[in-house]
């Protein structure tokens, strides 16, 4: 959370070519329809919730979930003119929502900081209604050089935890339930190496419904 108070103000000028590309392919994928409520998991500041909540509409839910207090409040000020836009402080490996919420969920560079994947994908398989969607977009370790480069990252960077390739974040996915995974790796300028996994809950699944309060005190609606 230190580097991310220190980053927030400046995060998305000096990141701001490899982030656009992530961004747009992830709401392309996901593919945002009008009236449906979509977790953006790892908001960070903002910009993907505010790009999906242009599709979803009034009719519509976003929730931006995120760590880090001066991300969301980054995100505050961007999301001010939208009226169905939530924020929540909370951690993807215990996501304060019930079971079957949200009909899409994305996550945008962020995979790489979870201590727990398996836990952040059962949550993303619990909150999502059947036939629900999951985006994840982040680094991808298939390339030799940007692998070598990632692990320098663990060392050097203490919220880097680690990256995964295609494949292995795919069985990670099928391992936690989700059907139809697919995935490409991506290129984005000269440096960077990502992928973009799309996945989705069976049509005929049946969760034990369990109800989860969201702590009103970590919500911010925007709206208000």
């Amino acid at each position: 959370m230190k580097e991310y108070k220190r980053r927030a103000p400046a995060y998305d000028v000096t990141s701001r070519k490899f982030l656009s590309l992530s961004q747009r392919v992830a709401i392309e994928s996901l593919n945002p329809r009008r009236g449906e409520k979509i977790l953006d998991a790892g908001c960070g500041t903002g910009e993907v919730t505010a790009g999906i909540l242009q599709k979803t509409g009034d009719d519509g839910e976003v929730v931006g979930l995120d760590l880090s207090q001066d991300m969301l409040d980054i995100a505050m000020g961007r999301l001010l003119s939208y009226k169905k836009a939530v924020l929540v402080r909370g951690s993807l490996e215990s996501i304060p929502y019930p079971d079957d919420h949200f009909s899409g969920v994305v996550s945008v560079n962020v995979i790489h900081y979870l201590c727990d994947l398996e836990q952040a994908l059962k949550e993303f398989y619990r909150i999502l209604k059947p036939g629900g969607r999951l985006v994840l977009v982040g680094f991808c370790t298939d390339y030799v050089w940007f692998a070598l480069v990632e692990r320098m990252w663990r060392v050097l960077i203490p919220s880097h935890v680690r990256a995964y390739s295609l494949e292995g974040l795919s069985h990670a996915l099928e391992g936690a339930g989700f059907g139809s995974v697919t995935g490409r790796r991506l290129k984005m300028g000269w440096f960077w190496r990502s992928m973009v996994i799309e996945a989705r809950i069976p049509q005929d699944v049946c969760h034990d419904i369990r109800q989860v309060q969201v702590p009103g005190t970590l919500a911010l609606d925007v709206a208000k």
